[in-house]
């Protein structure tokens, strides 16, 4: 599980000052259940109760808490108890999808197919890209996992995955799909479509959309798109999946 942290800086008025003083305010931890989902929790503590004692925290969320994301951009001290949580995986999903639906609405009988994944994380999507193009390559460090499912691309499609170990030669694809965060800002994130007029053009997005009950669980000031990333990878929100990049376009024209 993790918990978001929503940390009150020092009562500035002098009456409210002084009564914090004397008594100091309790920490408000909240439990927020989610349908078919794992709970997260929800913490409103005091500046100086968070910083100076560690303790509150650790009895407060015990072993239970793995990660945490903290309201209004908060900054926690490096030797904090528990981790941020930080993870591009909700962002590479949202990549992969929101590609398969610009390519999706193209004609791709004749379409030759890049896939950068360096890792091999998205070796359960390799039926979603067969579909949308003629031939497909991937370019990965880790061959053997797709090794282990390329017989099985070719009874069911009669289709050949062609595999690389190094990011050469990209201008011989029609796209290049690249959800890993990788250095080259031209395949980070990002698919790379021919235009047909001699241009490559590059993709982008960076903001997405959920449904309602989603988007009532958004605690105020909170990253939306980490504490969606965190719904989506540590309490399992099903949903998710199905989300696109709703800023999804060209950013960029590159000629050939």
């Amino acid at each position: 599980m993790f918990a978001v942290i929503n940390v009150l800086k020092d009562e500035r008025r002098f009456i409210k000052r002084i009564k914090n003083s004397v008594i100091k305010p309790k920490p408000e931890l909240c439990r927020v259940n989610i349908k078919d989902a794992y709970p997260f929790y929800y913490l409103e503590i005091c500046e100086k109760q968070l910083i100076n004692d560690y303790s509150v925290i650790k009895q407060l969320f015990g072993s239970g808490i793995k990660f945490y994301i903290c309201c209004n951009s908060y900054r926690l001290p490096s030797d904090f108890p528990y981790p941020e949580f930080k993870s591009n995986a909700f962002k590479e999903k949202l990549l992969i999808n929101s590609s398969l639906d610009c390519i999706g609405g193209l004609n791709t009988k004749d379409m030759n197919l890049c896939v950068i994944d360096p890792k091999a994380q998205y070796t359960a999507n390799t039926d979603d890209f067969i579909k949308n193009c003629k031939n497909l390559t991937v370019i990965t460090y880790i061959t053997q996992k797709y090794k282990m499912i390329k017989q099985d691309i070719f009874n069911k499609w009669g289709a050949t995955v062609i595999l690389k170990d190094s990011i050469t030669g990209l201008e011989e694809y029609d796209c290049v799909i690249s959800p890993s965060f990788l250095k080259n800002y031209l395949i980070c994130n990002s698919m790379l479509l021919k235009n047909g007029r001699g241009e490559t053009e590059l993709y982008k997005g960076s903001k997405t959309d959920c449904p309602d009950y989603i988007k009532h669980l958004i605690p105020h000031s909170a990253d939306k798109m980490q504490f969606l990333s965190a719904l989506y990878e540590i309490s399992g929100v099903k949903c998710l999946e199905n989300c696109r990049f709703t800023d999804f376009r060209a950013i960029k024209t590159i000629k050939q």
